[in-house]
């Protein structure tokens, strides 16, 4: 099974990142776990597959810390406080890993439209691309980025927002001036939001962490992310955005998991990872479990 992303109404091949996440997904959708490997899933399983094993020991501090489940992998069960997710918001790297183009265009399924956006080698914390948004002291609007769609809910009520950002914004602005993450919950898939939860983000000229959990509400049935920006007390500022993910936790590693693709660990704990290894693989260096920076 080849994956692929609904761009402009049209399917397209994917590759790299974005194609390990819709194979994890499609692979994790299934009765049994189906070997995954470079971006596709071997919807039979050949004979002679076999399954890799490691056990891990983690410490996620009193306020928990987020890990990336590396591709094929998944968690078959674990000892302590351990949550597995996935992160809805997988195009939250600006990569455009899109088959056949070969320029730097706009991030696929993000809203780049107007002037006060764009995309660019510049604004990446890691890759090829970020995102910048940028305000005059002049201007009366703000700047809004946002991706084209909702994201549709499950029963989860745990979720994390999280990513990398640095800002040239002055001291003087006000707290208007600051950048903005908010997520707006929905009771249907159109129509205004019923609530919403805003988070400010502090002035920092060099790449900063964040991380944001939330709960949510009972009648919300989709999201949507947007970041804000509003003017500064002179000149021109702006905020770079790279590496956003926003996880929807589903509770405890059961088992039936599979699409997993982040592990949230609070205190001590011990995992049991397991992966299909198919015949002839060459062995990967990468470990199951990588901290999300």
């Amino acid at each position: 099974l080849e994956p692929t992303m609904i761009q402009g109404f049209t399917p397209t091949g994917i590759t790299g990142a974005h194609a390990d996440y819709v194979a994890q997904g499609a692979a994790g959708r299934g009765d049994r776990a189906l070997p995954v490997e470079n971006g596709a899933v071997e919807a039979i399983e050949p004979p002679g597959t076999e399954r890799s094993i490691q056990e891990i020991s983690l410490d996620g501090g009193s306020n928990g810390a987020v890990f990336q489940i590396a591709t094929g992998w998944t968690v078959q069960k674990a000892e302590g406080n351990v949550q597995v997710g996935r992160d809805l918001l997988w195009t939250g790297d600006f990569e455009d890993r899109l088959v056949g183009r070969n320029t730097l265009p706009a991030a696929p399924l993000w809203n780049f439209y107007g002037y006060d956006k764009r995309v660019s080698q510049r604004s990446a914390y890691a890759g090829r691309a970020g995102a910048r948004l940028q305000r005059n002291s002049g201007s009366e609007l703000e700047a809004v980025l946002t991706p084209m769609h909702r994201f549709l809910l499950s029963s989860a009520k745990e979720y994390t927002i999280l990513g990398k950002y640095r800002t040239s914004i002055q001291p003087g602005g006000g707290p208007e001036s600051l950048p903005t993450v908010q997520i707006s919950w929905y009771g249907d898939t159109k129509g205004a939001s019923g609530t919403r939860d805003q988070e400010r983000l502090a002035l920092s000229d060099s790449w900063t962490s964040f991380q944001w959990g939330l709960s949510r509400p009972p009648q919300a049935v989709a999201a949507g992310l947007y970041f804000r920006l509003g003017r500064g007390a002179f000149g021109q500022s702006w905020v770079d955005l790279d590496n956003v993910k926003v996880v929807e936790w589903y509770g405890p590693p059961d088992g039936r998991s599979r699409d997993s693709d982040h592990v949230l660990v609070r205190g001590e704990a011990r995992l049991r990872m397991s992966k299909r290894v198919l015949p002839g693989s060459v062995e990967q260096s990468q470990p199951p479990l990588t901290p999300v920076p």
